[in-house]
């Protein structure tokens, strides 16, 4: 009996183990079931969202590449060729400015010939007839007037050039003349701004500078050397032989000399009084008599004394007269400094005098800020609209004290400025050695401050030693 009873006890035993090993094994089914449910969930919670990214960025990338078709289409419906010229510095021929009218007309129709020309040549695939050309011409049209007439090549300043410019923008309604007025750095920081805007638009495919004479360009231009998107789209126009500095830079040149002239403008004419024919008749006496010196003669043919005193006195008085034919000296051409980079440097000012200083305070404190236009160049371009102070003129000590004052102001042009008349400064006139944290021309400080080469208002230059 005692056996049957250990027998069932054992076997009590092994379904006891039996039902925990299948309760257990129950609650890792349920256990694995429970996490593999929790991974479902968070995959069908990923999928639905990559669903609906996938769904928005193919939605997206639709509405990109439609917008992107539409850029497409309007930067080949509207594209164009931009043609900025100096016109203080690009002459047009003297055939064509003379003609007024007629002249302007006939120059706006030969240069968007030789303009399609060129760029045709350069984009052989592309439809070079559907692009507009726009063309600027910027200057100081009164001051190119004035020249031109000096030089003999226009009869009236008022007549010829105006009558050529208004031709010139209505023949082509893309061409325009753009009179800045008086001052070079006006017309400098036109082209480089106009510049630097049609860089950037997609729909100008073509970019033509001129012309390159003025070396003040040069760091401007350099900019877009080494520019893979910019440099195949400029052309520099050539007037005259472009120089090394031009040619250094890598752009194609081209010239329109059917447009502009080659050659420098002629210097001004001398005009020499006609001279007095040499007389070999013999001079009647009734001439003779009608003449101041008659009184002289009378007194020879009389052999009195007092005739002789007569004519000591008429000699002496006929010496007293004087002409002086000895020609007038040039007035001397106004300039301004480089250094060898081409960075224009501010010649250095005399100290000023104190009192002088003092008196010129008191003239603010009683009168207002004193216009710098008026005062250091002679004629403010605002006139009776300008807010600063006109009145006297300033005395030579004064004008030091407001040249000083003048010269403590950024010039907008910075370094790149070519105006000889520009009394702004340009640069930190200590350098490299400037200790001043809040110094205004900071970003000039590494310029070099030895002088290199004089640039005159006329063009011409002068190495300085």
């Amino acid at each position: 009996m005692n056996g049957n009873v250990e027998s069932y006890l054992h076997r009590l035993e092994a379904f006891r183990r039996a039902d925990f090993e299948r309760d257990a094994m129950l609650a890792e089914l349920v256990k694995s079931y429970h996490d593999l449910h929790v991974q479902y969930q968070q995959k069908c919670i990923d999928y639905e969202d990559a669903v609906e990214s996938r769904r928005s960025w193919q939605s997206k990338a639709t509405q990109s590449s439609r917008d992107l078709g539409e850029i497409q289409r309007a930067n080949e419906s509207n594209q164009f060729i931009f043609a900025i010229i100096d016109g203080d510095g690009a002459y047009f021929r003297d055939d064509l400015i003379a003609r007024g009218d007629e002249g302007g007309e006939e120059a706006a129709q030969r240069l968007l010939s030789d303009i399609k020309r060129h760029v045709k040549d350069i984009y052989p695939g592309s439809n070079v007839e559907d692009w507009s050309v726009i063309v600027q011409v910027v200057l100081n049209q009164t001051g190119l007037s004035k020249t031109l007439f000096e030089r003999g090549i226009v009869k009236n300043p008022n007549v010829e050039l105006p009558a050529f410019a208004r031709a010139f923008g209505r023949t082509q309604a893309l061409f325009s003349f753009v009179d800045v007025g008086a001052g070079k750095e006006r017309a400098d920081h036109k082209i480089r701004e106009m510049m630097r805007v049609m860089v950037r638009v997609t729909q100008c495919k073509h970019i033509l500078f001129g012309p390159c004479l003025d070396n003040g360009y040069l760091p401007f231009l350099g900019e877009y050397k080494g520019n893979t998107s910019a440099s195949p789209r400029i052309t520099l126009l050539e007037t005259s032989p472009a120089g090394p500095g031009f040619q250094s830079l890598g752009f194609r040149h081209v010239s329109f000399p059917d447009v502009f002239r080659s050659a420098p403008l002629p210097e001004r004419p001398v005009m020499q009084p006609p001279p007095r024919p040499i007389s070999t008749s013999p001079v009647p006496v009734s001439a003779i008599a009608a003449t101041p010196g008659s009184s002289v003669t009378s007194a020879i043919e009389n052999g009195s004394s007092a005739g002789w005193a007569a004519l000591s006195k008429s000699v002496a008085a006929s010496k007293a007269k004087t002409i002086n034919i000895a020609p007038k000296k040039p007035a001397q051409l106004k300039h301004y400094t480089i250094n060898i980079n081409g960075e224009r440097l501010d010649e250095e000012l005399s100290r000023w005098d104190p009192s002088a200083e003092k008196r010129f305070a008191n003239r603010i404190r009683e009168r207002g800020n004193c216009c710098n236009f008026y005062h250091l160049r002679g004629k403010c371009p605002e006139e009776e609209f300008c807010g600063y102070y006109h009145g006297d003129r300033l005395g030579p000590a004064e004008l030091l004290v407001l040249r000083h004052k003048a010269r403590s102001l950024k010039c907008s042009n910075g370094t790149y400025c070519s105006d000889p008349e520009c009394f702004y400064g340009h640069h930190c006139r200590f350098g490299k050695n400037c200790s001043n944290s809040s110094c205004r021309f900071a970003d000039t400080h590494h310029v070099d401050l030895h002088p290199a080469t004089k640039i005159y208002e006329d063009g011409t230059e002068k190495t300085v030693l």
